[in-house]
């Protein structure tokens, strides 16, 4: 130390003119937990490297090393480039739920995503979206009368109703259950068969 000396980072007036490690280039460190080279919090000027702390700040998330302002969006419901927004500027598509597993979507249930959820698909294709065996609604014939064979009188559902059957059993009359194709013929001027 003497007005000879070379002023050095050391804390001390080492050329002796009256200033602690003046003249010399001064940065400042952040902490920077993840190693991504971007730092938090309120930084730390000093004219020598500081071990774990990074010359850049504005990191949003110092636990993940996949978030810094250098860093691009990526789907995953978090601010990876630390602009304050969650997944921008990505291509957003609308999916829809697929609860019963027929790989047709419910139009009534939606939601818009960046990546396909689990248990939703891209189409809206699913008119019986609580039956897996079908995507439209089926034709089943109904048994009016209840005797156990249908007539040509139709519907048009998800799922098999009561008093209804998947096939036309050729009932002539559903509206007698004494007349049907499994009735004995009698003779009384009427078709009961």
């Amino acid at each position: 130390m003497n007005p000879a000396a070379t002023e050095s980072c050391n804390g001390l007036d080492d050329d002796c003119v009256g200033g602690v490690d003046n003249g010399l280039t001064f940065v400042d460190y952040y902490v920077d937990a993840d190693g991504d080279t971007y730092g938090t919090g309120e930084p730390t000027s000093s004219c020598s490297v500081i071990a774990g702390r990074a010359t850049r700040g504005g990191d949003c998330d110092d636990g993940r090393a996949s978030a810094n302002p250098a860093a691009a969006e990526t789907c995953n419901g978090l601010d990876d480039d630390c602009d304050l927004q969650v997944d921008d500027g990505l291509t957003f598509v609308t999916y829809y739920g697929d609860s019963d597993m027929d790989g047709a979507g419910d139009p009534a249930v939606m939601q818009s995503a960046c990546a396909q959820p689990a248990g939703y698909v891209t189409n809206s294709n699913d008119g019986c979206p609580s039956n897996g065996a079908l995507t439209s609604p089926a034709t089943y014939y109904r048994d009016a009368d209840g005797d156990g064979f249908t007539g040509s009188t139709t519907g048009q559902f998800c799922d098999m109703p009561s008093g209804y059957e998947a096939a036309n059993d050729g009932d002539c009359n559903d509206s007698n259950a004494a007349v049907n194709p499994g009735a004995a013929e009698v003779c009384d001027a009427a078709n009961t068969d």
